[in-house]
């Protein structure tokens, strides 16, 4: 295995690892916006619910457990936008460095392909000479 091979093998590696962690990223992610959009909509029915309470003058305690519950939902809708917000940049990391280690990929697959033409290169070049030295030897041995 020549050095460029190895350095292909390295960055495939480094590649499906990376690509790995933003599958899980993307995955986690995916799960904070479908939380955030539960927790809209609980904190809407909340709202609603309120507004009904307040409307039907039932008692105190009724309108203040809502409002409790309304300002909790809008602190997990704060807590789940921060986490939404570290899995953007983290994702975009990920991305960043998975697009690089993808051109350093490319870089060393290119070395490699162009080693292994000038390999086939010299191999025609030793056959040529192979029948050439033959096709010497053909002549001389006719004259």
């Amino acid at each position: 295995m020549t050095n460029w091979q190895t350095m292909v093998q390295r960055e495939q590696v480094a590649r499906d690892r990376e690509g790995k962690k933003l599958g899980q990223l993307l995955r986690r992610y995916s799960e904070c916006i479908e939380l955030r959009h539960k927790t809209r909509a609980i904190l809407s029915q909340y709202e609603e619910q309120l507004q009904s309470v307040q409307d039907q003058s039932r008692s105190l305690a009724d309108t203040q457990l809502y409002r409790v519950s309304i300002a909790q939902m809008r602190n997990a809708l704060q807590q789940i936008d921060g986490q939404v917000y570290q899995l953007d940049l983290q994702i975009s990391q990920v991305r960043s460095k998975l697009a690089q280690i993808e051109r350093e990929r490319q870089k060393y697959q290119l070395l490699l392909d162009q080693q292994a033409e000038l390999a086939r290169a010299e191999l025609m070049r030793d056959e040529a000479r192979v029948l050439d030295d033959y096709s010497i030897q053909r002549f001389n041995q006719q004259n």
